[in-house]
């Protein structure tokens, strides 16, 4: 899960067609940055959930990172004006007891809310919690 940070203030700020060139840069950057056989997809305002097949935790950290480093190094334009802009990234790999996908993203979506309460532009991973593992023994 990848929600743009203090995407109100961008709003606020520049406007609302500021906001939504910042959420179609990032879209590029999320797009270019990942493998053909992944997926990417707007979850919703200006959040997004990225599915990256047969991605190890450690992999699937170091790519998340590396969009985080590649957005923040970004400026987007708007016109004349120039829009810093960083996110905040939560991580989370499937497990054995999950039931679907909707499990995964919760936990990803609980690294998003914990990465975002401890600062923000930053990547947590929020791993599978014993109740899983023991609900697919």
């Amino acid at each position: 899960m990848i929600d743009i940070d203090h995407f109100k203030k961008i709003n606020d700020t520049h406007g609302h067609a500021a906001g939504d060139d910042a959420i179609k840069r990032i879209a590029e950057i999320i797009d270019q940055s990942i493998r053909t056989t992944d997926k990417a997809a707007r979850f919703g305002g200006e959040e997004f959930v990225v599915l990256l097949r047969e991605i190890d935790q450690e992999t699937a950290l170091l790519l998340a990172e590396r969009i985080r480093r590649s957005i923040e190094q970004t400026t987007i334009k708007h016109g004349e004006t120039s829009i810093p802009a960083t996110v905040s990234i939560g991580v989370a790999i499937n497990a054995e007891g999950d039931r679907d996908v909707q499990d995964m993203i919760e936990r990803a979506d609980q690294g998003l809310y914990i990465a975002k309460k401890t600062g923000r532009n930053r990547t947590v991973l929020t791993p599978a919690s014993k109740e899983q593992d023991a609900r697919a023994a």
